[in-house]
C-alpha cells in the first residue's frame, strides 16, 4: 500500500540545494528558474502531476510549469528559495 502524504513544497533534488549566488539581485527570477528546472527534471524521471503527493505513483501537487502555479504556490517556491539564498549564507 502506498503511503499518501499532504504537502505544498518541493522535493528537492541536489541541483535544487546549490543555489548561485550571481541571482541574488532577482530571487523572483530565479525561482522561476529553478522551479521550471525542477518540473523538468522531475518530469523526466517519470513523475507527473497529482492533486497529492505520492512518491509510489511519482505524482507531485506542484508539478507544473511555474507561470501555471497558482500566487500562492509561487509565493511558496519564492519563499522556500530565498530561505536556501539565505542559508547558503549562513555562516
Amino acid at each position: 500500500m502506498s503511503s499518501v502524504v499532504f504537502v505544498a513544497v518541493h522535493l528537492l533534488a541536489p541541483w535544487a540545494q546549490n543555489v548561485v549566488p550571481e541571482h541574488e539581485d532577482r530571487p523572483t527570477v530565479h525561482a522561476a528558474e529553478r522551479h521550471n528546472r525542477w518540473f523538468t527534471e522531475m518530469t523526466n524521471a517519470g513523475w507527473r502531476y497529482g492533486f497529492l503527493l505520492d512518491p509510489d505513483r511519482k505524482t507531485h501537487p506542484d508539478l507544473m510549469p511555474y507561470s501555471s502555479l497558482t500566487p500562492r504556490q509561487q509565493s511558496a517556491v519564492s519563499a522556500a528559495f530565498a530561505a536556501d539564498l539565505q542559508q547558503s549564507h549562513a555562516p
